[in-house]
């Protein structure tokens, strides 16, 4: 694509902040950017250039979705960069006639983290069950369904998918303990059980992966990962970490499905 046709376009739109200009106004201008691409190019090549607009990725969330109202039959083309989108920029400051365009393009787990006021985190690893403190210790472990009641959690959502959760059983956050590696290393290990139940939280980016989520520390080192049977003791089905280079090969132990549980509070 001779990504040339969009030097000034893109120069314009890179600089405008559409927080201060109001939402209007920069769907105006995307609008008349994008009836002269349509002179330039094909559809096809817009939608490769879409990355380049915007400061941040609300405004090219904002241009993808305005796009697509113009274009309804490139939905299938668009689908994957939107829920990208979706998934990286902050949804707190989208205005409600945004929301209601990406419904289609929420995954689940983003969905509900957004619409609810109570959820429970399940691992996606098998029946392993839904995350909760644990009976015997202060650390954090996995139940099977009938344990369920004491396994939600309300939460507080910050700017960039960050959330504090705090469960409504035991009135404690979920705590990545960071201190005290091999010693004094600030270097965390391949895993350990740093998870507890705390009355002081930790705050959890969340990274979602299709309609599961996966919960990082904001430093993107640690994932909170369950259902590896090695890291049980007795009825203890420990939860632990695994540092963020190796989330690949135990993806399935580090993703996590999020459910309503908002009849729970």
């Amino acid at each position: 694509m001779n990504t040339s046709n969009y030097e000034v376009a893109r120069r314009i739109l890179t600089q405008l902040d559409a927080t201060k200009m109001g939402e209007q106004i920069y769907e105006e201008i995307l609008n008349v950017t994008f009836d002269a691409v349509e002179q330039l190019e094909s559809k096809k090549d817009t939608v490769k250039a879409l990355n380049c607009l915007g400061l941040n990725a609300n405004q090219r969330l904002i241009a993808h979705l305005i796009f697509l109202q113009r274009n309804n039959d490139l939905h299938d083309l668009l689908y994957d960069n939107i829920q990208q989108l979706v998934g990286s920029c902050n949804l707190n400051t989208l205005v409600p006639k945004y929301w209601e365009r990406i419904g289609t393009f929420l995954p689940t787990s983003l969905e509900i983290l957004h619409n609810s006021s109570a959820v429970c985190i399940h691992n996606v690893s098998g029946g392993f069950g839904y995350l909760s403190e644990c009976s015997q210790t202060s650390l954090m472990c996995t139940f099977d369904n009938g344990y369920k009641y004491r396994s939600a959690f309300r939460f507080e959502r910050l700017l960039g998918n960050r959330f504090i959760f705090q469960s409504i059983f035991w009135q404690n956050y979920i705590k990545l303990e960071t201190s005290g590696f091999n010693g004094n290393s600030t270097v965390p290990p391949a895993f350990i059980k740093n998870i507890y139940g705390s009355a002081t939280p930790s705050v959890w980016q969340a990274v979602f992966v299709g309609n599961n989520v996966a919960l990082v520390d904001p430093s993107m080192r640690q994932y909170l990962c369950g259902g590896n049977q090695s890291m049980w003791s007795n009825a203890e089905q420990y939860v632990y970490s695994r540092r963020a280079e190796d989330f690949q090969l135990y993806k399935h132990e580090c993703l996590w499905l999020v459910e309503d549980c908002s009849d729970m509070i």
